[in-house]
C-alpha cells in the first residue's frame, strides 16, 4: 500500500509514524509531503490512502480538503485534527474527506481501525461514483434506444373483456412463447401484490375518465424474480364500430429503477453513519447517545422503530433506556421484559454479532411477532451494545419492508453498533480517568495534609531535565515563600554552618555512588529560628540502570530532638541529684556527727558531780562551742534546701549589666582596695528571663571568688560577656587569678565544704551554691582553668529557659 502524510509538524509525523508501524498497515510505503505544493510531486506514485493535516503553510481549513481531494480524486482521504478542528473535520466529510482521525488519540489500534473504515466508504463513494456515471450513460442510451428499441404494447377491448399483448410486452409479463392470455385479469395477477390494488384503481380511474394512466410498479415473473416497469395507457383515439378499447404500453426500467435506488440506500446509509459519527464525536454522555442513535436510525436511517435496552443479568431482562417512533402499546410491552431463551437478544449477548428477522410474519416461536404485525413491524435487526468488558446491551432496529435487512445494510447497521460500543469504551475510559484523577487529587490532599501535620517535606529531581520540585510542607518547615525559586545550592545555604560541609560531602558521595543516604542536620528558617531536620533521598532507574530521578524527604525532628536533649538532661539531672544527695547525705552524716558526738561525750562527762566548777565550766562552753558549729551547719543545710525550693517564684527580665553595676556599689571598697578591675561585653544578649535574686547570688559569687583567689603581684582583669551560641544563651567569667588544679580537684570542685586554697578563708560553700542555683534555673555551668594563669567559668542557658 502507498500512502501519503501530508502534515508540516515533525512531532505529529513522529506519532503517526509510530501509529502506523503499531498497526497492521506497518509495511506500508509512506511518502511524506508538508505542503499542497509539495504533495503534487507524488500524483504519480499510485497513492491508495491521503493522511492530511487541516493547517498547512500553504492551505488551511476545508481549502486544504478540496485541494487534495483534487488532486487525489481515486484516493482514500483522512482528516487530520486536533481537539479545536473537530467541527471543520466534520465538515470536512462533506468535501470529499473519507474520515477524520483526531491526533490526541493516535495509536495503532485507533489508526487501523479508521483506514479500514475509510477504505470502506471510499468504496461506498467509488461505487456511487461510478453507478451515477452508469446511470448517466444508461439515460443517454435509453433516450436512443426509446427511437429504436420496441416497447412493448398492449390493448383491452372492455366490451369483449379480452386484452391483447405484443411479443415484447409478453416478454415483459414473464411469458412464454406458449403462453397465451386474453383476459385482463391473468394480467393482473403478474402485477406485485403490493402494487396490484393501486394498479387496479389507477386503471378504473382511467375508464371512468378521471385522470390519466401512468403507473411505475413491479411485475412477478417465475421463480420469484421481479421487474420494475412505467406502464402507461390512454383511450384509444381511433373508434371503430363503437367498441371502446384502451392502448397500452409497458416498458422495463428495473435497471435504471435499482440504480435509482442503489443511489438512495447509499445516500442514506451515508448520512446515517455520518450521523452517528457526529454524535459520536459531540456527546460524551451515554444516555445522551442512545437516545441520538435512535433518532437517527428513525430519521437518517428512515427504518420506522428503534430502541435500545441495557441487561439486567440477575433477572433476565432488558430496561429499555432509549427509544424513537415506539408506539405506547409497544412501549408498554417492552418496559423490563423478560427476553426469550435462544431468543434474538440472547444470541446476542452469547456472542453472536448481530441477528436478522426478514419476516417478523413467519416466527410464530416471537411472542409478540403479532404485536409487530399490528404495528407494521415486518422486519428487524438486534446488534449488541458493548463497553470494554462484555455485551451490556441490544440495539434493535425496525422496517416496514420484509427481507429489509441485507448483506450492505448489515454490515452498515453492525458497524454503527460498532461505532457506538468504542464510544462507549471511550467513555468508560474517560469516566475512568477522571475517577482515578479525582483519587489522584484526594490523596495527594492527603498526602499533604499528612505532611503537615507530621512535619514531613518532599521533593525530587527529574535528572533527565534538572528540574527540582518541593511540596509544599517543604516550603513551610524552612519558612520559604511558595514564590521562592527551590534549588540545591538554597537547600545548602539553610544547613547550620557547623553541619554544611559534612552533610554536602555526604550528598555528593552518595550522589556520585548513585546510593540512596540519609542523615540528621540542624538548619536555620528564614526567620532565624534553629530546627533539627531528618533527610533521606533515594534513586529511580530505568530497566538498563540509568538514573531518571532522585526522590527524597526532609523531616522536621525539632520536637524529638529537644524531647531527646530533654531525657539527657534529665538523666544527667538526676543522676547528679543522686551525686548530690550522696554528697548531701555525706556532708550530714559527716558535720553533724562530730558536733552531735562531741555534745554525747560532753553531757557524759557533765554526768560525773566530781567535776570541779572550773572544768564543769569548761566542759559547758565545750558543749556551747559544739552546739554552735551544729547550728552553723543546720543554717547551711537549710541554706541549700531553700535554693531548691524558691525556684518557682516569679520571674523577671534581668539585665546583665544592672547585677554587675549593683554588685559593684555594693563591694567597690574592696574592688578599690584591691585595685581589680571588671570588664563587660553584653551586645550580643542583654539579659535573661530568670529569677533576679538567684542570678546575682552567681554574679556575685563568681566575682567574689575572682577578687578573693587573684595573684597579689598581678592586677587583677575580670572580663564578663554574653552570647549566644546553638540556641543558646551563653554567660562567661574570666579572670586572670590564681587558676584551679583541675587535674586534682575537677570532680570535687562544686561540692559542699570543698576549699582548694587552705591559706584563704572561706566555708566551701560559695561554688556550690553556684551551681545548685544555675541548675536550679535550667542551666549548666562548666569550667576551664590553668594554675596561675586564670579561670572560665562558663554557663549556658537554653533557649526554652529565656524569652529572648
Amino acid at each position: 500500500m502507498n500512502i501519503l502524510i501530508v502534515e508540516d509538524n515533525p512531532g505529529d509525523i513522529l506519532l503517526l509514524k509510530t501509529a502506523l508501524s503499531e498497526s497492521s498497515y506497518h509495511d506500508a510505503v509512506v511518502k511524506y509531503a508538508s505542503t499542497i505544493e509539495q504533495s503534487k510531486e507524488h500524483t504519480s506514485s499510485n497513492i491508495e490512502l491521503v493522511l492530511v493535516d487541516l493547517g498547512l503553510p500553504d492551505s488551511d481549513g476545508l481549502d486544504t480538503v478540496m485541494a487534495i481531494n483534487e488532486l487525489y480524486s481515486e484516493s482514500a482521504i483522512i482528516v487530520l485534527t486536533g481537539m479545536h478542528d473537530e467541527q471543520i473535520a466534520i465538515h470536512s466529510l462533506r468535501e470529499g474527506a473519507q474520515n477524520y482521525l483526531n491526533k490526541s488519540e493516535l495509536s495503532g489500534p485507533v489508526i487501523d481501525r479508521t483506514i479500514r473504515y475509510s477504505f470502506e466508504r471510499h468504496q461506498i463513494i467509488q461505487k456511487l461514483r461510478a453507478t451515477d456515471k452508469k446511470l448517466l450513460q444508461h439515460k443517454i442510451f435509453l433516450e436512443r434506444a426509446q427511437q429504436l428499441a420496441h416497447i412493448g404494447s398492449w390493448k383491452i377491448d372492455l366490451v369483449s373483456n379480452t386484452i391483447k399483448l405484443s411479443t415484447e410486452a409478453r416478454r415483459l409479463f414473464g411469458m412464454d412463447e406458449s403462453e397465451f392470455i386474453t383476459d385482463p385479469v391473468d394480467i393482473l395477477q403478474r402485477v406485485h401484490e403490493a402494487d396490484r390494488l393501486d394498479y387496479e384503481n389507477k386503471l378504473a380511474q382511467l375508464i371512468k375518465n378521471e385522470s390519466p394512466f401512468d403507473f411505475i410498479h413491479r411485475i412477478m415473473h417465475e421463480g420469484g424474480i421481479v421487474r420494475w416497469v412505467h406502464s402507461q395507457a390512454e383511450w384509444d383515439s381511433i373508434k371503430t364500430s363503437g367498441r371502446k378499447t384502451i392502448i397500452g404500453s409497458i416498458q422495463d426500467i428495473t435497471e435504471s429503477k435499482e440504480s435509482e435506488d442503489k443511489i438512495k440506500k447509499g445516500n442514506r446509509l451515508y448520512s446515517f453513519i455520518s450521523h452517528i459519527n457526529q454524535a459520536i464525536v459531540l456527546i460524551k454522555d451515554a444516555s445522551l447517545l442512545f437516545d441520538k442513535s435512535c433518532e437517527i436510525a428513525v430519521f437518517q436511517g428512515q427504518f420506522c422503530m428503534a430502541w435500545i435496552g441495557l441487561f439486567d443479568d440477575k433477572n433476565r431482562t432488558v430496561n429499555l433506556v432509549a427509544s424513537c417512533k415506539m408506539p405506547e402499546s409497544v412501549r408498554i410491552r417492552m418496559n423490563s421484559f423478560e427476553y426469550e431463551p435462544n431468543g434474538p437478544i440472547e444470541k446476542v449477548l452469547n456472542g453472536s454479532d448481530y441477528h436478522v428477522v426478514n419476516d417478523i410474519s413467519t416466527e410464530a416461536g416471537m411472542k409478540w411477532a403479532a404485536l409487530a404485525k399490528e404495528n407494521g413491524f415486518l422486519s428487524c435487526i438486534t446488534l449488541p451494545i458493548s463497553n470494554s468488558k462484555s455485551v451490556i446491551g441490544v440495539f434493535n432496529i425496525y422496517s416496514s419492508e420484509k427481507h429489509f435487512f441485507d448483506k450492505e445494510e448489515v454490515a452498515m447497521l453492525h458497524e454503527v453498533s460498532g461505532d457506538i460500543s468504542f464510544a462507549l469504551n471511550n467513555f468508560d475510559k474517560e469516566n475512568l480517568r477522571k475517577q482515578v484523577e479525582r483519587d489522584l487529587e484526594k490523596s495527594e490532599s492527603r498526602l499533604r495534609e499528612a505532611q503537615f501535620i507530621a512535619l514531613i517535606g518532599s521533593w525530587e529531581i527529574d535528572l533527565r531535565t534538572n528540574q527540582l520540585f518541593w511540596s509544599d510542607s517543604l516550603y513551610v518547615i524552612f519558612g520559604i515563600d511558595h514564590s521562592a525559586p527551590v534549588s540545591r545550592e538554597l537547600f545548602e545555604s539553610m544547613i547550620h554552618p557547623d553541619d554544611r560541609d559534612s552533610c554536602i560531602e555526604g550528598m555528593n558521595s552518595a550522589f556520585d555512588a548513585l546510593q540512596n543516604s540519609s542523615f540528621n542536620f540542624r538548619f536555620i528558617k528564614s526567620d532565624g529560628e534553629l530546627r533539627y531536620g531528618y533527610a533521606e533521598s533515594r534513586f529511580e532507574f530505568d530497566n538498563k540502570g540509568t538514573p531518571l530521578r532522585i526522590f527524597g524527604i526532609v523531616k522536621d525532628i525539632t520536637q524529638r530532638m529537644q524531647d531527646e536533649i530533654e531525657r539527657e538532661r534529665i538523666i544527667d539531672d538526676i543522676i547528679q541529684r543522686n551525686k548530690d544527695l550522696e554528697q548531701f547525705a555525706y556532708i550530714v552524716s559527716h558535720n553533724l556527727r562530730l558536733p552531735v558526738a562531741n555534745i554525747i561525750g560532753l553531757t557524759e562527762v557533765l554526768k560525773n558531780e566530781a567535776l570541779t566548777d572550773v572544768l564543769q565550766k569548761e566542759f559547758i562552753d565545750s558543749v556551747y562551742d559544739s552546739a554552735h558549729k551544729l547550728d552553723e551547719v543546720v543554717k547551711d543545710l537549710n541554706h541549700v534546701l531553700t535554693v531548691r525550693r524558691e525556684v518557682d517564684k516569679n520571674k523577671d527580665f534581668v539585665h546583665f549589666q544592672t547585677l554587675v553595676d549593683d554588685i559593684s556599689d555594693s563591694i567597690r571598697n574592696i574592688i578599690e582596695s584591691t585595685d581589680s578591675e571588671i570588664s563587660t561585653d553584653f551586645s550580643e544578649v542583654e539579659g535573661l528571663f530568670t529569677l533576679k535574686g538567684y542570678l546575682y547570688s552567681v554574679f556575685y559569687n563568681l566575682i567574689s571568688n575572682s577578687i578573693k583567689y587573684r595573684k597579689a603581684e598581678v592586677k587583677l582583669r575580670i572580663l564578663i560577656q554574653s552570647f549566644k551560641k546553638d540556641g543558646k544563651i551563653v554567660l562567661e567569667f574570666t579572670d586572670n587569678g590564681s587558676g584551679i588544679d583541675l587535674e586534682k580537684h575537677q570532680s570535687s570542685l562544686f561540692g559542699l565544704y570543698k576549699r582548694f586554697h587552705q591559706n584563704i578563708e572561706g566555708k566551701g560553700m560559695g561554688l556550690y551554691m553556684v551551681k545548685s542555683q544555675v541548675e536550679s534555673l535550667g542551666g549548666k555551668i562548666s569550667v576551664t582553668s590553668n594554675l596561675n594563669v586564670g579561670t572560665t567559668f562558663r554557663i549556658e542557658f537554653t533557649s526554652s529557659e529565656n524569652n529572648l
